[in-house]
């Protein structure tokens, strides 16, 4: 049996997210943090890749707590973007110490 939500009937931006995203099985807003984590990395890319990554991986984590907190993400995806921001603050660390 096939979901036929209709979208139409959102009145709101959080409303169309949230049926997208259920539409979806998630696919959308994991692959929007993916997007923005790609866009966040390419931008900082000027400066050294593990000073890049901690920035990039900083901001994703923001974005994955602000979505999760808007019921757009579930707590498997919140967990993926905060291990690899610990992780490249440990690299960071590590490297300047």
């Amino acid at each position: 049996m096939y979901n036929l939500t209709n979208v139409t009937q959102a009145n709101t931006l959080h409303e169309v997210i949230i049926a997208t995203n259920s539409l979806s099985g998630s696919t959308m807003m994991t692959a929007w943090l993916l997007i923005l984590f790609l866009l966040f990395l390419v931008i900082h890319m000027k400066r050294d890749f593990k000073t890049a990554m901690l920035v990039t991986s900083f901001f994703t984590t923001i974005v994955a707590v602000y979505s999760f907190v808007l019921e757009y993400i579930g707590v498997k995806l919140l967990i993926i973007p905060i291990i690899i921001f610990v992780g490249s603050f440990i690299a960071y660390t590590l490297d300047n110490t």
